[in-house]
């Protein structure tokens, strides 16, 4: 569904990420995995248009996104949820929804809408409710449904779990799975790797930038390398 060939970002001299090559099929999730400043944010935007290509190619659905404007990338069905949610904090809570589904036909709208509360009950009873006092938890929700709105085939998630309570991680990470259960396609970034690798198809670590590992998620769980320096845990001999 999504191909990635000699990706590069950059911003002024600096190179935020340098010839990356990933696929994410059909029905997958599929995580990629570095520490803050690795470059993981910024794919996401390449993938959204948010910001310029250096050079390779992105490809969706057999078609070139490059220099293609976010909003016909949105229509072709690939929706973000951004790092930190950033739901719009003095609106309520339909109308975050409402915005979501600004790509979709008006008769589609409230039948997504009502989509929403069904699976989302907890956003039927706040709906009238100013987003921004909603809990962490409910906000993540929001930020869900409202990505949801635009029917995509492909969602990029940003760091889903940030700012959560320890409570509300695993219920995230079901929400994750139970997503992709549903035919949804998903490309997670999340510095919890423990979490993101039990539940993901496969993975790529990103360093620097660069590609320094992949594979499924129960091979990166027993390497060594990602033991030691992402989940840290030390074999002793």
């Amino acid at each position: 569904m999504l191909s990635i060939r000699n990706l590069g970002i950059r911003y002024g001299q600096i190179d935020a990420v340098r010839n990356i090559n990933f696929d994410v099929n059909d029905g997958e999730i599929v995580c990629l995995i570095g520490a803050n400043g690795a470059g993981k944010t910024s794919t996401l935007c390449a993938i959204m248009g948010l910001v310029p290509i250096a050079n390779g190619s992105i490809e969706f659905s057999g078609t070139d996104l490059g220099g293609m404007p976010t909003e016909k990338i949105v229509r072709m069905g690939i929706s973000l949820i951004p790092e930190g949610r950033r739901i719009f904090s003095r609106l309520s809570v339909e109308k975050n929804l409402l915005l979501g589904g600004i790509t979709i036909q008006d008769d589609d709208v409230q039948s997504m809408i009502g989509e929403m509360y069904s699976r989302f009950p907890i956003l039927k009873e706040r709906c009238n409710q100013l987003a921004g006092t909603l809990s962490g938890g409910e906000q993540q929700m929001l930020a869900v449904a409202r990505s949801l709105m635009s029917k995509p085939k492909m969602l990029l998630m940003d760091e889903p779990s940030l700012g959560l309570a320890p409570m509300l991680v695993k219920s995230n990470f079901d929400l994750i799975c139970r997503l992709r259960d549903e035919g949804n396609t998903i490309l997670l970034v999340e510095q919890n790797v423990n979490q993101s690798l039990r539940i993901t198809d496969r993975a790529y670590i990103i360093e620097n930038g660069e590609l320094v590992a992949s594979g499924s998620g129960s091979e990166l769980m027993e390497s060594d390398f990602v033991r030691n320096s992402y989940l840290g845990i030390t074999d002793s001999k």
